[in-house]
């Protein structure tokens, strides 16, 4: 476990400083692949944080991604792993960081935002 720690501090020092930058006067459009069953409770409270596991650097985030694909695979490892099946649905999230806090995730194109994503702020793309 210490070894796992000591390698998430290093790949931290690694990083620029402005790798975890982001650009507040840029509106992001991002997407965020979910279940299908779960697109009308989405559109009607937003998006809520998943729940942490418990494990090292598990928080309560929305995660996101800048291109469908990555959504999509990052959505498609999920049901994987929870033994789950069904379509995936895409939701497009336009984000102002002014209003919606948003951080880089360790992955190029992913991103997380703190606490509920607002429905305002989302459409359906499939």
């Amino acid at each position: 476990m210490r070894n796992l720690y000591n390698f998430h501090i290093f790949i931290l020092e690694q990083l620029s400083e402005n790798y975890w930058d982001i650009d507040k006067n840029k509106e992001y459009t991002l997407y965020h692949a979910t279940p299908a069953s779960n697109v009308a409770a989405i559109m009607r409270d937003g998006i809520k944080p998943s729940i942490p596991s418990g494990k090292p650097f598990s928080e309560p985030l929305v995660w996101m991604a800048d291109t469908i694909e990555g959504a999509k695979k990052h959505a498609e490892s999920r049901m994987k792993k929870r033994g789950g099946t069904g379509r995936i649905s895409i939701i497009e999230v336009k984000v102002d960081p002014k209003k919606t806090v948003i951080h880089k995730g360790f992955a190029t194109g992913v991103y997380n935002a703190e606490g509920i994503v607002p429905a305002e702020i989302l459409s359906v793309l499939k």
